[in-house]
């Protein structure tokens, strides 16, 4: 099945109409000031009963996250997580939750009635934060004796995405919960980098639920 975007089609229609990030950036850039610029920009578009100070008349600095909370995440995702390519914090987004951003993700990769792929046991809450408003589907995914956190899960994966083609489902994404939910593992770096060839042999979103990933500790008995 040809996908024309990796964006669902209410994606692509929301991100023609223009950048949010950048309409506020022409404004925010340009405010007025008596004396520095005076042919600034004035919000009268949002009015509060506080203190009167430019921020006030606004969504303060942008509803995605002040400027400052998105430089200190992505100096903590670098320092922490050590990506191979460092975060630019222009490209943070935030979120009050997970279930709010799994929302926005189904809303956006997903049309309604397309499917994401999740493993079985997994966190419960993704149905429900992905199906209720946005309407998509998961197919769960069952391992048997395979190992689900070694490169033999990925194998699973790619037989539910065939299996969902074949049943007439459009599959749009695989969500990873990295550290599990409720498993408590890790996914093995041979496994993620087999999970990212899948997901670019089959033209899906890779998604990593990462909540948990400063919760690692090492077992002294892996039989613990």
């Amino acid at each position: 099945m040809l996908i024309k975007s990796s964006l669902s089609d209410r994606g692509v229609e929301l991100s023609s109409a223009g950048g949010l990030i950048d309409k506020f950036k022409d404004i925010l850039g340009d405010t007025y000031d008596p004396d520095t610029n005076p042919d600034g920009f004035v919000n009268i578009g949002t009015a509060e009963n506080i203190k009167l100070d430019w921020k006030d008349f606004s969504y303060g600095e942008g509803p995605w996250g002040s400027p400052r909370l998105r430089e200190a995440m992505a100096k903590h995702i670098n320092r922490h997580f050590k990506p191979h390519t460092p975060i630019d914090a222009n490209r943070l987004l935030f979120a009050n939750g997970v279930t709010s951003l799994c929302e926005m993700l189904g809303f956006t990769i997903c049309d309604p009635g397309d499917f994401v792929l999740l493993s079985m046991p997994i966190y419960q809450a993704f149905k429900s934060d992905l199906g209720s408003k946005a309407r998509v589907g998961c197919e769960y995914v069952s391992f048997g004796d395979v190992d689900q956190f070694e490169v033999g899960g990925v194998a699973k994966y790619e037989d539910a995405i065939i299996e969902a083609e074949k049943a007439g489902k459009r599959v749009r994404a695989l969500i990873l919960c990295h550290p599990h939910n409720p498993l408590g593992r890790c996914y093995t770096s041979d496994a993620l980098i087999a999970f990212m060839r899948l997901c670019s042999k089959y033209k899906i979103h890779l998604v990593a639920d990462e909540i948990y990933a400063l919760s690692v500790y090492d077992i002294p008995d892996p039989k613990a």
